[in-house]
Formats: C-alpha cells, sequence, structure tokens
C-alpha cells in the first residue's frame, strides 16, 4: 500500500522540479544572454503484471515511480545584433 505513495510522492516532487525549471526559463526570457533548460523525466521502475494463468505478461504495466533523468541547457545559437560599437563581442 505505502508503494503507491511513494510513487505518488516521487511524481510530485519531480513535477515540481520541471515546474522550478520553466518558471526559471519564463523569468528570464528577456535577460540578454540567458539559455533556457530543459527536462527529461525516467521511470523509475516498470514491471509487467502477470494474470493468473496467463504464460505472457499482459499490457498492464505497473510503474513504481518517476525521477529526473537530466535537466539539459538550450545550447543553440541567439541571434546577433549590430550595434556599431568596437567594445562589443560576440
Amino acid at each position: 500500500m505505502t508503494q503507491g505513495y511513494y510513487a505518488g510522492l516521487s511524481g510530485i516532487q519531480t513535477h515540481q522540479y520541471g515546474l522550478d525549471v520553466v518558471s526559471d526559463n519564463l523569468a528570464n526570457v528577456n535577460t540578454i544572454g540567458y539559455r533556457g533548460s530543459n527536462t527529461e523525466f525516467a521511470s523509475l521502475l516498470s514491471t509487467k503484471v502477470v494474470s493468473a494463468g496467463a504464460k505472457t505478461p499482459t499490457s498492464n504495466d505497473l510503474e513504481l515511480g518517476v525521477r529526473l533523468q537530466a535537466t539539459t541547457m538550450n545550447t543553440t545559437g541567439g541571434t546577433l545584433i549590430n550595434t556599431d560599437r568596437f567594445s562589443d563581442l560576440s
């Protein structure tokens, strides 16, 4: 019974971290030079549920939680703005 609570809790915590990353991206959308981040999530463990008398697992997957797999920075080049100043670098 408590396994379901842990799966739900891991989902809530991971979702909160994803919202934190999105809110950071939104808060800094107009900051010059800011690079946004992306999050990737993964299942902690997935098992197949076998029906009584079945020889093969059914399509009922039992997910046991979720975790943050990676947070990656957006490294695509931004737009260049010509300022006509010799001290500016790109």
